[in-house]
């Protein structure tokens, strides 16, 4: 037992706030309701979800590019793959891939856009106007397309969020090895 006379009343404090401690972390945890990914909370209401991902074969200079567009309410509106060669890196994949996704929500109609994707390089990027010399002509492209929506925003989500991009970029890769180019 602690003597109020003999202790500072901060050495209480902690004594308290450890007790405190033990008793919340020995309560079972609430899950906060809404969305399971952290990011969501910066989206917009009535946004369209669109995620991106790409898969790149430096051997080949090839990338298989994958789309997935949903709904505010997260049903699937579109998905697809495509395939480019001559690419440099795997940054200028991922932009390429976050392009094609931007446009096909914006050939869907949307007004407004969350774009999500798993590199966090390129979403560092489009959020600071920061500029990659390898990146530029496809950073005009994409700001040009983001003029066309009333709201745009880019996301850092982790790789096990986006897996079904992930499989759409690694399908088009696929398709890009498997046909003669």
């Amino acid at each position: 037992m602690i003597c109020s006379l003999c202790y500072p009343s901060s050495i209480k404090q902690v004594y308290s706030n450890k007790a405190w401690q033990q008793a919340k972390w020995s309560q079972p945890q609430k899950r906060k309701q809404g969305a399971h990914n952290p990011a969501e909370r910066d989206v917009h209401p009535e946004a369209i979800r669109c995620f991106s991902d790409a898969a790149w074969k430096e051997a080949t200079l090839r990338c298989g590019m994958g789309w997935s567009i949903k709904s505010p309410g997260n049903d699937l509106l579109q998905q697809g793959s495509s395939f480019r060669t001559h690419v440099s890196s795997v940054l200028v994949a991922e932009t390429l891939a976050l392009k094609v996704a931007i446009s096909a929500a914006l050939a869907l109609g949307a007004t407004r856009l969350a774009c999500f994707s798993d590199c966090q390089d390129l979403i560092r990027l489009l959020n600071s106007g920061g500029h990659a010399n390898e990146l530029d002509g496809l950073l005009e492209d994409i700001k040009f397309l983001c003029s066309k929506f009333i709201s745009i925003s880019f996301l850092f989500i982790p790789r096990s969020l986006n897996s079904e991009a992930d499989a759409l970029a690694k399908a088009g890769l696929v398709s890009c090895c498997s046909s003669p180019v």
